[in-house]
């Protein structure tokens, strides 16, 4: 049999993609962020109807009181898309005490109110001034939103330039929107991851400025001609180097809550540190806590309760009730006239 031709060689020649090409190739999509979020409001103001028509896309007619859920969603912002979760909490009055979850690795609060009810939206302030008050903080990312905008006008309680007026107070965002018809909840949403942002932005060092600046004369390491002169005196030493600064927040009762600043030794554990502030006694005047000059001879002491961070949490030193003894008060129903506490000021001035 006559032997097969050797098929002929090929050269195989690379081909190298265009610009366009590698351009797109190179070019990654950006990841994910994750975000937290926590929808508060009163009681059947319709937070589990914005949050399912939000991820679901439907509405839920029927009502059933909420005890905690939790959803997630992928949203659009800024061409970033940020994975949230979104914390579905139980309705809220004066009387409850949110629970320490609702605010673990949470980056924003979105609280909820209904047009139809001014109670709701009078809840706005108390829901806020209890996030704070947790917290130790001044601000957190926020938005109001005003849930059953549907409503006819004389159902309405609540109009728009109430909520209008009351964020731009409160600095921080609004819209009105409709769970039944899906009006303005995605905004709703959208609104609050970019109040979070906001936030984030806010608190972060800007371009150039973080950086550690070193003294020539600066030695690192041990030396014993630095520390030991000819005579050998000590090296000087700053007496603030060990210790560090907290925060005194008065109660969220006051109109200004940063009362000043107080000084402690650094420890290698929280536990050492809240040891040694808990129980301080702090003496202000009530003109600083209420920017009001006529009552500038009136002092209150205030007591260091808890510590969270940098900031000590104060409560009013000689108060006959705890904290604990308080919410038990609170948690029996009793009215707030039983609940109520008087205080004496330093001239024995009274304060209930």
């Amino acid at each position: 049999l006559p032997f097969a031709e050797p098929p002929p060689f090929t050269r195989y020649i690379p081909v190298r993609p265009s610009r366009s090409d590698r351009k797109s190739s190179d070019t990654m999509p950006p990841q994910q962020k994750q975000r937290k979020m926590a929808i508060v409001g009163s009681r059947s103001v319709g937070k589990s109807s914005l949050t399912v028509q939000f991820v679901d896309g439907h509405f839920v007619d029927s009502y059933y009181p909420t005890i905690e859920n939790t959803f997630s969603k992928v949203i659009k912002h800024k061409n970033q898309d940020f994975a949230v979760e979104i914390i579905d909490t139980a309705g809220q009055d004066e009387y409850t005490i949110l629970n320490s979850k609702h605010f673990i690795g949470i980056h924003g609060y979105m609280i909820v109110y209904s047009v139809g009810s001014k109670q709701t939206f009078e809840m706005i302030r108390i829901i806020r001034d209890k996030i704070l008050n947790h917290m130790g903080a001044e601000s957190v990312p926020l938005i109001i939103v005003g849930n059953k905008s549907d409503l006819r006008p004389e159902q309405r309680q609540v109009k728009p330039e109430d909520g209008r007026k009351l964020a731009e107070e409160l600095n921080c965002g609004w819209t009105e929107a409709s769970a039944r018809f899906n009006e303005n909840v995605g905004k709703a949403f959208e609104g609050m991851v970019a109040e979070i942002e906001k936030g984030q932005e806010a608190g972060q060092p800007k371009e150039g400025k973080n950086c550690i600046v070193i003294d020539a004369n600066m030695a690192v390491g041990k030396n014993k001609r630095l520390s030991k002169g000819k005579k050998g005196l000590k090296k000087r030493t700053d007496p603030f180097a060990k210790k560090d600064w907290y925060n005194l927040k008065a109660p969220s009762t006051f109109a200004i809550r940063d009362v000043g600043k107080t000084l402690v030794n650094r420890t290698t554990g929280l536990k050492n540190a809240n040891d040694a502030l808990k129980g301080r006694i702090f003496e202000v005047s009530l003109a600083d806590l209420q920017k009001d000059e006529d009552h500038s001879f009136r002092k209150v002491r205030l007591r260091v309760d808890e510590v969270q961070g940098k900031n000590c949490l104060t409560n009013f030193h000689g108060l006959d009730f705890t904290s604990d003894k308080l919410r038990s008060l609170v948690r029996k129903w009793q009215s707030l006239i039983e609940a109520n506490v008087v205080v004496k000021t330093t001239d024995d001035y009274l304060l209930r």
